[in-house]
């Protein structure tokens, strides 16, 4: 049977319907679990065995989706730039066979969710047309900024009590509260936490023209506050950098083009002014615990003496004397091991167990570093036929943008998620992000960069 009279099958366009409304069910379910695994008390509550069940449930179900999709749509394949993705997982496969004297289990596991972001996530926007992958979007920007604007205020209450203490949460040391003159909140990780803080105001300035508008003037804010709390200088950079280059971005289309929403400029201008002007007076934040809510800095219940106020803010982990706060370190350890590995590198997961057993002295092997660069870590786990398959892929992405925005059919919805991509990507220089991990911000990435990808696909596959 030719593939025009399988698509003419009623009863195969009906199963393929069905398909595609599990993949979306799927992917919503997913990515609001993964909003709910950033925070701490949620991790707690279901307990580690719970939680490997849950990631395992949806782990399974991801892949066989993924199988199932290789008989009836094989959307991948239909999905624009699939051939570097294609080369770079095949090189990650290699990579693990090649390495599978120092384990395979964390390998497989890495690839069979690898597969999922590429087969369920990068192709969603091709599967479902963009017009339902909008909808879709907005349905979770909402779900999501629910569970996320109590998180924030949980975290903002934290520090205005000044209460900071650390748990044993799944046999790590995690902290909590504010602690370290930084703000971890009820969040795993106050610089990823932080990235996504970004994400939602990204997300709210964008859907700004909508109704219920002046209900995220006050999540936009919140969120604001947490990310100069936190800590993230790389987030903070982000912050200033983003508005002013939707604004250049802005005068270019005003002259090329006459058109673009200057509403939107406005207001992520605004929201980087916020940043500016809370970061360069921190110590009106530090006033509030004292003044207002009389709380004194504590860690682990018991008060800090002689704390002074107005430096509760200042980092003691990046002074003058290791402003990198060792990445420039790590990235040195990580370099001097790239040629024993050089064309396969060293596997997805396997990296560091590798270097600790070839070079027991290395600064990696001592301290157990991640590499804190993505791309670092496609060329160590990938060695250079991965960097250069991933680059190839990246390098795409920015000729179909600039491609994109010379015509009049891109709408805002389009540069908001291609902000959120480029803002992942920097972010993505000083963290093991986006590559051989599975976490909210590598879904909404793969997910996004999809959606750019294949921009100009107007009609869904089936």
């Amino acid at each position: 049977m030719t593939d025009s009279l399988k698509h003419d099958n009623p009863a195969l366009t009906k199963i393929k319907k069905y398909f595609n409304n599990a993949v979306i069910i799927y992917a919503f379910a997913f990515i609001l679990f993964q909003v709910f695994e950033r925070i701490i008390p949620f991790v707690v509550f279901i307990n580690e065995g719970t939680n490997q069940i849950l990631f395992n449930i949806f782990a399974i179900t991801g892949f066989v989706l993924v199988c199932a999709d290789m008989f009836l749509e094989r959307t991948f394949f239909k999905s624009k730039l699939f051939i570097p993705l294609l080369i770079f997982y095949i090189i990650c496969c290699i990579s693990t066979v090649l390495n599978i004297d120092y384990g395979y289990e964390e390998n497989l596991k890495t690839l069979v969710w690898f597969a999922i972001h590429l087969n369920i996530f990068y192709t969603l926007s091709v599967r479902i047309g963009k017009e339902k992958f909008l909808k879709l979007l907005n349905k979770l920007f909402y779900a999501m900024s629910a569970v996320w604007t109590v998180a924030i205020l949980v975290s903002l209450y934290s520090f205005f009590k000044m209460d900071g203490f650390e748990i044993v949460v799944q046999n790590d040391v995690v902290r909590q509260g504010f602690v370290d003159s930084r703000l971890f909140g009820v969040f795993i990780d106050p610089n990823h936490a932080a990235i996504e803080a970004f994400i939602f105001i990204l997300f709210s300035v964008f859907y700004f023209n909508k109704k219920n508008k002046w209900v995220l003037i006050p999540f936009i804010f919140i969120n604001v506050i947490y990310i100069i709390l936190s800590g993230s200088r790389t987030v903070i950079i982000l912050c200033l950098a983003v508005p002013y280059f939707l604004f250049a971005l802005m005068i270019y289309q005003e002259i090329k083009l006459k058109h673009f929403n200057k509403k939107i400029v406005v207001v992520l201008l605004l929201c980087g002014y916020l940043v500016f002007y809370f970061y360069n007076c921190k110590p009106l934040l530090t006033l509030i615990p004292e003044k207002i809510f009389h709380s004194k800095l504590t860690l682990n219940s018991s008060e800090v003496e002689n704390a002074d106020p107005g430096h509760i803010l200042d980092r003691p982990d990046t002074g003058s004397e290791n402003i990198s706060n060792n990445r420039i370190d790590i990235w040195e350890g990580y370099l001097k091991t790239v040629p024993d590995d050089l064309i396969f590198g060293k596997s997805p997961r396997n990296a560091i167990k590798i270097i600790t057993d070839m070079y027991p002295e290395n600064f990696v092997s001592v301290r157990q570093y991640e590499t804190h660069n993505g791309y670092l870590s496609v060329l160590v786990c990938t060695g250079v036929l991965g960097l250069i398959a991933v680059a190839a892929f990246l390098l795409k992405i920015a000729y179909t943008f600039f491609r994109d925005i010379n015509k009049n059919s891109i709408k805002d919805d389009y540069i908001m998620i291609f902000l959120i991509v480029i803002s992942l990507l920097f972010f993505t220089c000083f963290f093991s992000n986006l590559f051989f991990i599975n976490n909210l911000s590598t879904i909404l990435f793969w997910m996004f960069i999809g959606y750019i990808a294949n921009y100009n696909t107007q009609e869904k596959c089936s």
